[in-house]
């Protein structure tokens, strides 16, 4: 076995290692037969032999995502998915202790995750662990990141699906029934923005005479990664404003009283039809356009109420949307 570690010992096939904290004797089970990974773990425990407190793995994952959000390391979107992956983990481990899981558990979570859900996913959540983990061991709420150990496979790519062709997506573009909805079908089609960017999408976002859209953050909105970045026009969506015939911007907030903020389009669900004359089926979208797709078998369906306004009253006007659809 080599070279003995004092207060390392076995009871059956598990290590355990023996050591004094805070002056009393403890006793801590390195739940492995391995005898190398048993003397790493007796090695982690005499370089931290105490922990701090922790009130369980849901105040941990908790306090997890509050500290992300907080140094700016995650969006609240990101927040939102990464929690929702650690409480799916939680309720699958039943809710241990953070110290007490180990890599075996992890092992186990991700090797039953993988037979559900896509290669690459299962990867993401343990990603997501490991994120969790690492944390926790910068806190000393345990001695090591488990999800370092896990095993995963090789992530095989799919062929990419195509769609519609070209002449498809023109024709859906050039039979959309309002400007507005000409412009969400752009920005989809021609420069492969995402849903929440097409929401939030601003005037001085786009330079028509340098023919570039700049992807930028707003106090409403954060880009994906907080990264900024500038998308080039095609020429169809540089010329598409000009081809509009309405007084203001296709894509100008609406009118608000002094001191309100200017909140950009919001797409509810549904009032609108997408042309469907082209021939594709219900549910389909362009590959680079996936903010467009939804579930088969669903009509696909915007509501642009908020871009529709009534002009006497300066407000949003449900109604003419509806006589327009109508139309």
């Amino acid at each position: 076995m080599g070279q003995k570690i004092r207060g390392l010992y076995q009871r059956g096939r598990i290590f355990w290692f023996a050591h004094q904290e805070n002056g009393r004797r403890v006793y801590v089970s390195l739940k492995t037969p391995d005898y190398v990974l048993a003397v790493q773990r007796a090695a982690q425990i005499i370089k931290r032999p105490s922990l701090n407190p922790t009130e369980g793995l849901a105040a941990d994952i908790d306090a997890f995502l509050t500290y992300q959000l907080a140094h700016h390391n995650f969006t609240a979107a990101t927040a939102d998915s990464k929690g929702a992956i650690l409480r799916k983990f939680g309720d699958w481990i039943g809710w241990l202790d953070t110290a007490s899981i180990t890599a075996e558990d992890l092992q186990r979570f991700y090797d039953e995750q993988r037979q559900t859900i896509k290669e690459g996913s299962a990867q993401t959540y343990v990603m997501a662990l490991r994120s969790f983990f690492g944390w926790a061991v910068q806190q000393a709420l345990r001695r090591d990141n488990p999800a370092a150990e896990v095993r995963m496979g090789r992530v095989v790519s799919t062929p990419r699906r195509r769609f519609c062709t070209f002449a498809e997506r023109d024709r859906i573009i050039a039979e959309a029934p309002t400007g507005e909805l000409s412009f969400v079908l752009y920005c989809g089609f021609h420069a492969g923005l995402r849903k929440n960017e097409i929401i939030q999408a601003r005037p001085d976002w786009f330079d028509l005479d340098q023919g570039l859209l700049h992807v930028r953050k707003t106090p409403t909105f954060e880009p994906k990664d907080k990264e900024e970045r500038t998308v080039p026009l095609t020429k169809e969506f540089r010329e598409f404003p000009r081809r509009v015939r309405q007084a203001r911007p296709v894509h100008a907030p609406a009118r608000r009283r002094a001191g309100q903020i200017a909140l950009p389009l919001r797409l509810r669900p549904p009032l609108l039809p997408l042309p469907r004359t082209a021939g594709l089926p219900l549910g389909d979208a362009p590959h680079h356009a996936p903010h467009l797709r939804q579930p088969p078998g669903q009509p696909r369906l915007l509501d642009l109420q908020d871009r529709h306004l009534d002009g006497r009253r300066g407000r949003h006007d449900p109604e003419a949307l509806r006589q327009t659809a109508a139309d």
